[in-house]
């Protein structure tokens, strides 16, 4: 035990200095093409001391290193022992999900502490892009130095039916509603306005349309955090797909937890600012989410042959 435990934080220290590599060497040649070497640590180092720097003195240099590179490597100490719990095989998906789920919150939840605006400090496209290379890179080192004989990419995740499909009919769901959002942008000749709309009050806190900032920093934003809603609610498609295969009489209470979110769905909606929902319509919203419903509904039926064969037998689905 004292030797798998030797190997996590070896393993993981490795691991996480290698994804702070990364992530690193992203911003330094970023901060290079705009003509501003270290740009980023200097803005950086500025929020979290509280004080301000115009250059990157070789003190705070140092400083902002050793705390980059001392929450990377807890992390992926922790991530490791994770992974060796849940006896989970490190691939170069997980490490994508790794990267925007828990590298991003950490990145966020320290900017968030600080009461920073959110997205002008760095380009959240350029965070999200630099945490999924490192979190990939990390778990493509933990695979090879845990010799493992596991697949590394997409397929790993079949090992977890709920996750891999849910996942998928989550990413189905989000482009239905992307769709949708950007059809209705269209023919109003405001491409983008939506996504825009919603970035701006969600994340900027905006009070107005004159507020609406559309840009790519807040679209990007809004589309992580519209694609991470979503991969959320497949995953609960998919757990109810599963439990209606094992007991056909569940379905009853799967329509009624589908009401139910539904129900919380559009009381979050109703609760938002009046501007909003004058801005987009209650028609819009409305729309948009009983097509993403129907589209992940069709899908987990065309995907899951038992449980279409037991709702058509049933008669709450129709023969397709």
């Amino acid at each position: 035990m004292q030797d798998q435990d030797s190997g996590y934080v070896l393993h993981g220290a490795v691991g996480g200095a290698v994804a702070g590599l990364v992530v690193v060497l992203w911003f330094l040649v970023a901060d290079v093409i705009a003509g501003q070497a270290f740009q980023t640590p200097v803005q950086l180092s500025s929020l979290v001391l509280h004080q301000e720097f115009d250059k990157p003195w070789p003190r705070l240099f140092a400083l902002y290193t050793v705390l980059h590179f001392g929450v990377f490597v807890t992390l992926g100490i922790v991530t490791t022992w994770v992974l060796g719990q849940l006896k989970l095989e490190p691939g170069l998906f997980l490490g994508a999900i790794f990267g925007v789920g828990v590298l991003n919150a950490v990145h966020y939840a320290g900017l968030l502490v600080t009461g920073t605006n959110l997205l002008t400090v760095v380009s959240p496209a350029q965070v999200t892009a630099a945490n999924i290379l490192g979190g990939m890179l990390m778990m493509a080192y933990l695979h090879r130095a845990r010799q493992s004989d596991s697949a590394m990419g997409w397929n790993l995740l079949k090992k977890y039916p709920v996750i891999y499909d849910g996942l998928i009919t989550g990413l189905i769901g989000a482009a239905a509603v992307a769709v949708s959002f950007l059809i209705k942008d269209l023919l109003a000749q405001a491409p983008l306005h939506t996504p825009a709309t919603l970035g701006s009050a969600l994340l900027l806190g905006a009070s107005g349309p004159d507020e609406i900032q559309l840009n790519v920093a807040v679209i990007g934003a809004y589309t992580f955090l519209h694609i991470s809603v979503f991969a959320g609610v497949g995953m609960m498609f998919a757990w109810l797909a599963e439990r209606v295969e094992h007991t056909p009489d569940f379905w009853i209470r799967g329509a009624a937890v589908l009401l139910l979110l539904e129900g919380m769905f559009l009381g979050t909606v109703g609760m938002m600012s009046g501007w909003i929902m004058q801005d987009l319509g209650w028609i819009t919203v409305l729309v948009s989410n009983v097509v993403a419903v129907l589209a992940m509904g069709m899908w987990m039926l065309r995907s899951r042959p038992e449980l279409r064969r037991l709702l058509v037998t049933s008669g709450v689905a129709p023969q397709i």
